[in-house]
């Protein structure tokens, strides 16, 4: 029977239910355990494997086990049952999509769990709705049972996980698609799987999943909760512990109100081991306490005591020593606060002992964030009142609003699901941790979190309101401190980007490196690929002897352990250096020793030592991550690649990790307006003796110039999205012959000016605006082509005339013609215009009645034209710059180049509308869009030539051939997204779309047609052209090669994952 009004279709595992463990396959591993047969893991995947092309269920699988193992049929019966009760054990629900179920919609499983199991674990996940259950795990795959289903059925959306199979086979069958990431791993949730902390990673991650609000609000809290409190405090919990221990402790004592939800956790991970009490205390009540105040006080502040707050400065329980009259008290901190109060009158006397795992040297604002998201329902306390031998609370009047309330009970919820479900995760490994790891990770949560404003959105009057009324009454001067510590509620982390800053300084702020641990299979891995070795070749001048070692340790850490190193001592006259050198022992190491020559010369020397099949240049004062070695060795097994980069950092004298250079995948014009990809430089050995090393011409640049050299001889190269190399700060080069910064710009120049020479290429380097130091390519115009400029219109006459006498009035180039397509225009304005307009020489209007199709009409403009270049623009544009055609032209003529887009400014020429098209996980989005106009963005985009994965086609320009070789515009996208696809279609046929930042234009963005989303038609249809995109171009479904995963995938100007 046929539902009237329609029904949602839903995948099952990973949309509505999913595993605790993240890795599928680790429920073998429990089950080998539970069943103490060895290698059961192995042979239990290896017999569904054997199955993966076929049509199979559990009993298949088990028939072929059953073969594996030899056993009999009530044995592999037994362990059927026991993979069964193993799964039930560990299904977690994803709540979000549990909430969006109704009664009647339709589930789909393609595991091989027969029906009635899959009820039971959709029953045991919390789902209570009448929903009618399609188990197959191949009709989905292939698309198999739509046909069906849409017979019996209106499918309103099908919501899944899988690409291919949720989008792409639902789109065939003509049913929109909603694809949910939710069960994958989170950034925050990354970092506990990338040190090998997986336990805690699974377990933040089933909290996540399972803890669901529809509240937005609601929901940034209890996130706020398990990814970044819950960590903070239960790393903490280890530091507190082992101090507690090591100061022989029995009493573990927790201030209010920052430590209310804290000492339950302690309890959990520490059950029995101390008493743990809760401290009804403030800072008022500590400096002006009455007597009971003072003997409820003494209970706790014993001998055998830590008293334990979030943070604080102290100064308050130094006046508290002084009016108990203690000696000593030892206090823990999460983050200790500066303690110079002298301005407020009180007096420190050092009576206090304070542990602290964050120092005085950390932003004070970001306590706040700590202390927000410890709120709790009870007011400040003012004083205690004894009563019949009780202790009893007096808390200061005051008013939360119920939505503050009902979030402090969200958060108290989601932190307790988090200290509930510890119990299914064996934890004791992380809480044996090194201390250092623990301690780091409270410092990377603490930052995390303290970039999110929304707690201070929420209820920051308040929170700083209360504060400052009892600062009030400790001193006058309370106001000017709130004034000189709270954080600026208005100028958020984007601020430096509005201002026009480097986004990289707002990106690098956040960013903290993490050093990963070996994956379980590593030793495997290596085994294999025992056939790829590298040599670390490492030219040395005066480099300070701590500084080798730690470039030479960092070498010496690696996971993968088939490399050699090759020292070359430059003609070093620092005796410290010289001796250091003198007493390595490592039988891998081989020092080379020159009398001081350029950097590509003694690099070249060391090369002349170097045995393995790949080359890794390392900087003197430069590390490798602990497993650059291994993600190489790694990418070459998988890509046969000839040339490897990757990510990087800097490294300041700290030791701190900066500046992140989260790079994009290969691009050409990218690399010939600056050198992006880094100092992480590795190169198969023969390609390099085959194009001649290093040029000694180019030093400074010398890097740059052979990159260029060895991407003209192969495509084979890859991108390892990882940090793998940190450079140090303010290092000389290794080298008496240092180039000045002056010089090396100038290197950067000719060898971009070689490397258009070796390409046949004309063109020259000019120094860009707002960027000091930078230079473009100019490419120069080949030939005198004609460029057909393509403007579909209707109705908008005077806006239209606008544009095309823009580019009488302004462009210097002036071989054009314009083909102008009239959609219908009925206004007498409009028609005036467009009979004027084709009257002129150079210009034919082609009268097309029929409903928009910005395909078709586009198409029909190129079959009517005659030009070698087509620019395809909106009537809605005018021309800026005079130069804008002749920049794209030379960058439209590159043989490797398809689209070609501009800079389009809002009304006001102030603001971007676009500089390029990130493809986002949600959608394709204008990067910086809204941004001031010269802007750099990260890594220099917004001014400088980049290759993007897409460029807006109300300005987009490309060669004839180019555009018929890919096909056109696809005419089934009829509004949205024809521009992308077709900058899709021609990355499919190895085209690089680029930016040419330096071309302006105006853009009133859809002044003709509207926004795509003001009524639901057109959001539904929009949807639907989305999901016509991705089936299209599955591979590009939520990624993107000039974009990077360690960058935000749902913000468009380039921010840190978080």
């Amino acid at each position: 029977m046929t539902s009237a009004s329609g029904v949602n279709t839903f995948d099952v595992f990973d949309t509505l239910i999913a595993r605790r463990c993240v890795h599928p396959v680790k429920i073998f591993s429990l089950m080998e355990k539970k069943l103490n047969i060895k290698n059961f893991a192995i042979a239990r995947q290896a017999a569904e494997q054997t199955l993966t092309n076929q049509k199979h269920n559990i009993d298949n699988i088990y028939k072929r086990l059953q073969k594996i193992l030899s056993v009999s049929d009530e044995y592999i019966e037994f362990i059927k049952r026991t993979e069964i009760e193993t799964e039930l054990e560990n299904i977690i629900p994803i709540a979000e999509n549990i909430s969006k179920v109704s009664n009647g919609d339709i589930l789909i499983s393609d595991m091989y769990l027969p029906e009635k199991y899959i009820h039971s674990l959709l029953s045991r996940a919390g789902l209570k709705k009448e929903v009618g259950l399609i188990v197959t795990n191949y009709g989905k795959h292939h698309g198999y049972i739509w046909k069906d289903i849409l017979s019996n059925f209106s499918v309103k959306k099908h919501i899944g996980d899988n690409a291919h199979a949720d989008v792409f086979r639902a789109a065939e069958a003509g049913i929109p698609s909603e694809i949910t990431n939710s069960h994958q791993i989170s950034p925050p949730e990354k970092i506990f799987f990338d040190i090998a902390f997986t336990a805690f990673g699974e377990l933040c991650r089933e909290t996540r999943l399972a803890t669901w609000s529809t509240d937005a609000n609601e929901r940034k809290a209890q996130i706020n909760q398990i990814s970044f409190n819950f960590p903070i405090l239960f790393f903490s919990s280890i530091s507190l512990y082992r101090l507690a221990k090591k100061l022989n402790k029995k009493r573990i004592v927790f201030s209010s109100r920052d430590c209310h939800l804290w000492i339950g956790l302690f309890e959990a991970m520490y059950p029995g081991e101390f008493t743990c009490s809760y401290y009804y205390t403030s800072r008022y009540a500590k400096v002006f306490c009455a007597d009971d105040y003072i003997a409820y006080t003494k209970e706790f502040l014993t001998d055998d005591a830590i008293l334990v707050d979030i943070c604080g400065s102290g100064w308050s329980l130094e006046k508290l020593c002084d009016n108990i009259d203690v000696a000593r008290i030892d206090a823990f901190f999460i983050h200790k606060l500066p303690k110079d109060r002298g301005h407020m009158g009180i007096k420190t006397h050092g009576k206090c002992t304070f542990h602290a795992i964050l120092d005085e040297g950390i932003e004070v604002y970001k306590s706040y964030f700590l202390e927000m998201v410890n709120f709790t329902d009870h007011g400040m306390v003012k004083d205690i009142r004894i009563v019949n031998g009780t202790p009893c609370p007096i808390f200061f009047d005051e008013t939360r609003s119920e939505d503050e309330m009902r979030y402090v009970t969200t958060q108290k919820q989601a932190f307790d699901a988090c200290v509930s479900r510890m119990k299914h995760y064996d934890l004791q490994p992380i809480l044996e941790a090194d201390m250092t790891i623990c301690e780091k990770l409270v410092s990377i949560f603490y930052a995390l979190l303290s970039k999110n404003t929304f707690m201070l959105d929420l209820y920051g009057q308040n929170f700083f309101r209360e504060t400052e009324e009892v600062e009030k009454i400790i001193a006058d001067s309370a106001i000017s401190r709130y004034l000189n510590y709270k954080p600026d509620v208005i100028g958020k982390v984007d601020a430096q980007i509005e201002q026009g800053l480097y986004s990289i300084r707002t990106t690098s702020a956040g960013y903290v490196y993490v050093p990963k641990a070996p994956p379980r299979e590593s030793a495997e891995v290596i085994a294999r690929l025992a056939g790829i070795r590298f040599s670390v070749i490492v030219p040395i001048y005066n480099t300070p002897p701590h500084l080798v070692g730690r470039m030479l340790a960092s070498v010496q850490r690696q996971w993968f352990p088939h490399w050699q190193v090759i020292l070359v001592d430059n003609g070093s006259t620092s005796e410290e250096t010289r001796r250091f050198l003198n007493e390595i022992e490592d039988q891998r190491v081989t020092i080379v020793r020159t009398s001081g020559i350029g950097i590509s010369e003694a690099t070249n020397t060391g090369l002349t030592q170097a045995t393995g099949e790949y080359v890794l240049f390392l900087g003197h004062g430069d590390e490798l991550a602990d497993n650059c070695l291994y993600a190489l060795a790694q990418a070459i097994a998988s890509t046969n690649a000839d040339y490897l980069y990757s990510d990087e950092d800097r490294v300041d004298a700290a030791g701190n990790h900066l500046h992140p250079s989260f790079k994009p995948d290969w691009s050409p014009d990218t690399c010939m307006s600056l050198m992006y990809t880094g100092n992480t430089c590795c190169v198969n050995r023969q390609l390099l003796d085959s194009i001649g090393n290093l040029r000694t011409e180019y030093d400074g640049s010398h890097i740059w110039d052979l990159v260029l050299r060895i991407t003209e001889h192969t495509s084979r190269i890859t991108h390892v999205p990882d940090v793998l190399y940190h450079s140090r700060q303010d290092m000389p080069v290794a080298s008496t012959q240092s180039p000045h910064a002056s010089e090396i710009i100038a290197c950067g120049i000719n060898v971009r000016t070689a490397a258009l020479r070796r390409r046949g290429q004309i063109g020259t380097l000019e120094p860009v605006e707002h960027a000091p130091g930078f230079h473009r390519v100019s490419y120069a115009v080949q030939g005198d082509p004609l460029v057909s400029i393509i403007i579909p219109s209707r109705n908008n006459g005077q806006i239209l005339l606008r544009c095309v006498d823009s580019f009488y009035l302004r462009s210097q180039w002036k071989q054009v013609e314009f083909i102008i397509l009239d959609n219908g225009s009925d206004q007498p304005d409009t028609l005036s215009i467009l009979n004027e307009l084709n009257n002129r020489d150079a210009v034919q209007v082609i009268r097309h009645d029929a409903p928009f199709n910005y395909s078709e009409l586009n198409n029909i403009g190129v079959r009517s034209s005659r030009g070698d270049i087509l620019l395809h623009l909106n009537d809605d544009t005018e021309l800026l710059t005079p130069d804008a055609l002749t920049r794209m032209i030379g960058y439209a003529q590159l043989p490797h180049v398809g689209a070609v887009g501009a800079k389009l400014l809002y009304p006001g020429e102030q603001f971007i509308q676009h500089t390029g098209v990130v493809n986002l996980s949600q959608a394709p989005e204008h990067a910086f869009i809204r941004q001031p106009k010269y802007v750099p963005g990260y890594g220099m985009r917004g001014l400088l030539e980049y290759d993007w994965s897409a460029v807006t086609g109300a300005c987009l320009m490309m060669e004839r051939r180019k555009f018929d070789l890919v096909g056109g515009f696809d005419e089934t996208f009829p509004v949205a997204y024809n521009d992308i696809e077709l900058c899709f279609r021609a990355l499919s046929r190895q085209f690089y779309n680029v930016m040419c930042p330096s071309a302006l234009f105006l853009h009133y963005e859809s002044m003709s047609r509207g926004s795509d989303f003001v009524t639901a038609e057109r959001r539904a249809r929009v949807t639907q052209d989305w999901q016509r995109l991705y089936t299209r171009h599955p591979s590009l479904l939520m990624h993107d090669a000039f974009h990077n995963p360690n960058l935000n995938p749902h913000n468009a100007n380039f921010t840190l994952a978080l």
